[in-house]
């Protein structure tokens, strides 16, 4: 884990300590469980966890960043989107928050694109603009996005033309 991203968790642990002594023992079990299935990919297992989470700390922002990643892996972009815009109203400064927001948006786009190709006469100059920016993207949304541990590699890049608008 980068330094970044555990001096993170650390506040966000320390976030869930002072949310309240009564609570304490429960709520550090939940984010100790939360993260372990993070880190081992557990989707399934840790999206729960992170659900209950925010809503036991919704001024967490590290929260809001890895529930947003987790509904992103679940191709849930709605969801995604609005949990990161919380992480980023929380904290402005929260460059991974920002970034996997701009990927969901990438990845909507491209699915606008492959729909209004499919739509588009085979003549039409549009269609070679269109395959230009989905080949280029593609290699920009297959990139580096950060994603939980043991996941493959989080978004997949948006799939060509030839999948007739469908994305993963």
């Amino acid at each position: 884990m980068a330094r970044t991203q555990l001096n993170r968790w650390v506040a966000a642990l320390a976030g869930l300590a002072l949310a309240g002594c009564a609570a304490q023992p429960p709520l550090l079990s939940l984010s100790a469980q939360a993260q372990a299935a993070y880190s081992q990919g557990d989707i399934r297992r840790a999206l729960p966890d992170y659900q209950k989470l925010t809503a036991a700390d919704p001024d967490n922002p590290v929260l809001w960043t890895r529930l947003g990643n987790l509904y992103a892996h679940e191709g849930r972009p709605k969801d995604a989107l609005h949990a990161y815009r919380r992480a980023i109203r929380l904290d402005p400064q929260d460059g991974e928050a920002w970034y996997n927001l701009g990927l969901v948006h990438l990845k909507q786009s491209q699915a606008i694109f492959v729909q209004a190709y499919a739509l588009l006469p085979a003549n039409d100059p549009a269609r070679a603009r269109i395959e230009s920016l989905l080949a280029a993207t593609a290699s920009l949304s297959a990139g580096t996005r950060r994603h939980p541990p043991g996941t493959q590699g989080g978004m997949v890049a948006a799939k060509q033309h030839t999948d007739h608008g469908r994305l993963p």
